[in-house]
């Protein structure tokens, strides 16, 4: 049984608002004003000596405190009801329009703002729920405006002028003359705005504090030329009756048949050297003959605006091949593993590789394997400038510290931590939100409520995920983990321009990583983490920017990340038992004691960990607490564009939750697993056992294990509510082994 995600997202039923209120006690959000001009805005300089000591909570939140799915699938249910569905399908939008190409120009021109930044990242969709795109994303929007009315369309190129340039760049700088209503971060329920700019404010302060007077020489170099992303210009000609007619809504007294250029070639479609991209790429590093050989095990390449709507998911799964090889990995003890991309439903194998054994073949000779030494996960994109960026994830990796990832031999190699089901580094389930700023707050919000009943009518007895797809049980996930990519676009973002004298928005793919998994360093801990991985945010403004103006800005947009990633994991955390749970963070504990750590200091962070000196080393600034060799978490700052980020060792940032349950009436003992110092291994007198069970394939498929731990129905609850809930699909239906 498959479930059908069209079916889903059609079967909202229109509600009387105040009866579900009335009902349920619930107030009917108001989104029509969005959050307040000044909501979020850049603390002042004079705020930031009594902001230094703001009072946060660091605890976790407690699980009986927590909604039940039913509060959630309605309350979000409400929330999308609140959201005409003529401001965000363009199906309903055309109708609205009466099906006349001029009100469809009129409303791109009057109706979403511009911004200046290279090729196709929104598209069409993403385009309208942003309220705002550069020339292609919003040729796209007229487009397909123009394709449900029937209405044949070109696309038209020409380069522009100097001054033309200038005019469209001091464009961005104007609000639309007559914007649709964007919601709020109060369209996500499980963040509160006082809680999160308590924090962000407190630690906004504390970065100032340690920066003093270097915040005024940083943050002048921001390396994209606006004027170059905006100079190919393009827009649409559409056919009424035997004439072409240019439509080019850019400026706002735009009129049709007056495009900004003349045309120089014409296309029925965008070439797709002009989209931005996001790509994925798995490399294997591994000894054969006793040298290190990199393999590539996955690389794919997604279209931006296209991946911002998909659900994509990465695991690993045992490669099998035929009876012989079945026997010789049993006999080795080596078995070969493969990435596998799930999108929409959809699975892209990556390469089979090895993750190294040694044992007897079936003649009873020794064998060997290739000895994996990393595996690694490169989040890159290009937004056609020809200037892609990366973010690496590290799942395995064996070098042992202060030991060159080049210069390691085999017998150097850090064991390999594994058991029954395999690798233990290879148990983890990654979710991968690309963020392009059109984040569809209404379908985020129909999502969230109707796999809150999925979650609910499926998952909450035994063997009900039978028969059931990956990408079904992986739904709520995809749902609920979207509420930090619409928060992000909400808050922290749009603060950018609260004070209206910049302007904040996303000009190239972002990229959130989440995963659940068993933490290869604790293999008795689960772990979980939702993190930006891949950030940039664009900022334009009328005047130029003085001294320190651009870097207050960046820091307050990484401080307000940074509340957003703590705030969601401290709420998850109620799904965990207390006693075996800690958060990590650079916002959490007591973060007074800091130092501001530059290149120069790189021999004083020798006793660091290796990712701080990494940073050290490749020219960041890091404030971290006074004893470096402690540290399990810091802040990093680019000195030339002053982007900051949180960072968690050895993640890629944002709050860490870890504990480990297993169930006592099953006859296995508690083990807790605190970072930290906290206890390691099986209280006293007890054994440890296996908590995993054999099960069987399905008919065709290869065998695999799933890891199940003992979560109730709580859990369920908790996690879906708050943002993650891989408890009620991937861990407790198969986790993927």
């Amino acid at each position: 049984m498959t479930v059908d995600r069209a079916a889903k997202r059609a079967s909202l039923v229109a509600m009387a608002g105040v009866l579900i209120a009335g009902l349920l006690g619930v107030s009917i959000p108001s989104f029509a004003q969005g959050p307040a001009p000044d909501a979020f805005a850049l603390p002042s300089d004079d705020a930031v000596p009594g902001d230094v000591a703001l009072a946060v909570d660091d605890t976790p939140a407690r699980a009986e405190d927590q909604p039940g799915l039913d509060e959630i699938a309605v309350d979000a249910e409400t929330r999308a009801a609140a959201l005409p569905q003529s401001e965000w399908d363009i199906p309903y939008l055309a109708d609205t329009l009466d099906y006349d190409y001029l009100r469809a120009f009129a409303f791109v021109r009057d109706s979403i703002a511009f911004d200046p930044y290279r090729g196709v990242l929104r598209g069409a969709e993403g385009t309208l729920a942003a309220r705002a795109g550069n020339a292609y994303d919003r040729a796209l929007l007229l487009g397909t405006l123009l394709d449900g009315m029937q209405v044949a369309y070109r696309f038209a190129f020409a380069d522009l002028d100097d001054a033309t340039v200038e005019r469209l760049l001091a464009r961005s700088m104007q609000p639309a003359a007559s914007p649709l209503p964007q919601p709020g971060i109060d369209l996500t329920p499980m963040f509160d705005p006082t809680t999160l700019e308590t924090r962000a404010s407190r630690d906004y302060a504390r970065l100032r504090s340690v920066l003093g007077d270097q915040i005024t020489t940083i943050g002048s170099d921001h390396p994209t030329d606006l004027a170059a992303a905006i100079r190919h210009h393009v827009w649409i000609q559409a056919a009424v009756g035997s004439q072409w007619v240019d439509l080019d809504p850019s400026m706002p007294d735009a009129v049709a048949g007056t495009p900004l250029a003349t045309a120089v070639s014409t296309t029925s479609t965008i070439p797709p050297e002009d989209h931005q991209v996001v790509t994925l790429t798995m490399t294997a590093r591994s000894f054969q003959d006793g040298t290190p050989i990199d393999q590539v095990v996955l690389d794919v390449t997604l279209d931006a605006a296209d991946a911002a709507s998909r659900d994509i998911f990465l695991f690993f799964s045992p490669d099998v091949s035929g009876l012989g090889g079945t026997i010789l990995e049993t006999l080795s003890g080596d078995v070969s593993w493969r990435p596998e991309l799930l999108i929409d439903g959809e699975t892209t194998d990556g390469t089979a590789f090895r993750a190294g054994g040694t044992g007897t073949d079936v003649f009873g000779d020794p064998t060997g394997a290739p000895d994996l030494v990393s595996l690694r996960l490169t989040i890159g994109r290009s937004d056609t400038s020809g200037g892609p960026d990366v973010a690496t994830r590290t799942i395995i990796d064996r070098v042992p510290a202060g030991v060159s990832a080049d210069a390691v031999t085999a017998d150097q190699l850090l064991p390999m931590i594994a058991d029954d089901a395999g690798p233990v580094g290879m148990a983890q389930v990654m979710h991968l939100m690309v963020s392009t700023g059109g984040a569809d707050r209404r379908d985020y919000s129909i999502q969230r409520s109707q796999s809150a009943d999925f979650t609910a009518a499926v998952m909450t007895s035994e063997g009900a995920t039978e028969g059931y797809e990956l990408s079904d049980l992986l739904w709520p996930v995809a749902a609920s983990d979207q509420s930090l990519v619409v928060a992000s676009e909400s808050l922290a973002v749009a603060a950018l321009g609260a004070d209206g004298r910049f302007r904040g928005y996303v000009g190239a793919p972002r990229v959130f990583l989440g995963a659940l998994g068993r933490d290869p360093h604790e293999p008795n801990a689960l772990f979980n983490e939702i993190d930006l991985a891949l950030d940039d945010v664009m900022l334009v403004s009328a005047d130029p920017a003085g001294p320190g103006e651009v870097a207050r800005r960046q820091l307050w947009y990484g401080a307000l990340e940074t509340a957003l990633e703590t705030q969601l994991g401290l709420r998850r955390a109620a799904a965990f038992d207390p006693a075996g749970l800690m958060t990590l963070g650079p916002s959490i504990g007591d973060p007074t004691t800091q130092r501001l750590l530059t290149p120069a200091d790189i021999t004083g962070a020798a006793g660091g960990p290796v990712a701080l000196r990494g940073a050290l080393e490749g020219g960041l600034w890091v404030v971290a607490p006074l004893d470096v060799s402690s540290a399990g978490s810091w802040w990093t700052i680019d000195p030339t564009t002053a982007t900051t980020r949180s960072v968690l060792d050895p993640g890629l940032g944002g709050v860490r939750s870890v504990t480990w349950t297993s169930s006592s009436t099953a006859g296995r003992t508690t083990d807790t697993v605190m970072r930290g110092g906290g206890p390691k291994g099986p209280r006293p007198g007890g054994t440890r056992q296996g908590n995993f069970r054999y099960r069987a394939p399905k008919k065709g498929a290869n065998e695999y294990f799933a890891v199940v731990f003992g979560v109730s129905l709580t859990a369920f609850e908790f996690f879906f509510g708050l943002g993650f809930a891989v408890v009620a699909s991937a861990v407790v239906a198969w986790m993927v082994l």
